[in-house]
């Protein structure tokens, strides 16, 4: 989990109670409080190192989706402008969306799970 501002105007709360209510257990949740231009995020490390074969891994919020889900819908707006915006790369804005906004099987996995309606799953290590 990450936010970008530590100042007390962003939380992880909601990002928390997301994953615990999908099934993932709370020894498993990572968070770092940095910008996204920001390479040292200890959070995101120790998630890396502790990955084995088989589990999941979540690289984005609901929230965050949807929000680049309507950005991209405004002809107006670019996929750099809105990946910078959102604190994302333009390779994770990718996996989840098509260029002008509509989800790909992967982004509506996310949606699904967020609605009860499917597993919680975007990544799987080999």
């Amino acid at each position: 989990m990450r936010i970008s501002k530590s100042d007390g105007r962003q939380t992880l709360a909601l990002q928390r109670d997301a994953l615990t209510a999908a099934g993932v257990e709370p020894t498993r949740l990572y968070e770092d409080m940095a910008s996204g231009r920001q390479d040292d995020r200890p959070g995101l490390m120790a998630c890396l190192k502790s990955l084995q074969p088989g589990n999941t891994l979540v690289i984005m919020t609901t929230a965050t989706l949807k929000m680049a889900m309507a950005a991209l819908a405004d002809p107006n707006n670019n996929a750099t402008e809105v990946a910078r915006r959102l604190g994302l790369t333009r390779t994770t804005l990718y996996t989840y969306l098509n260029g002008d906004g509509s989800v790909k099987a992967v982004g509506q996995r996310l949606l699904e799970a967020e609605q009860g309606n499917g597993p919680l799953k975007t990544r799987q290590t080999a």
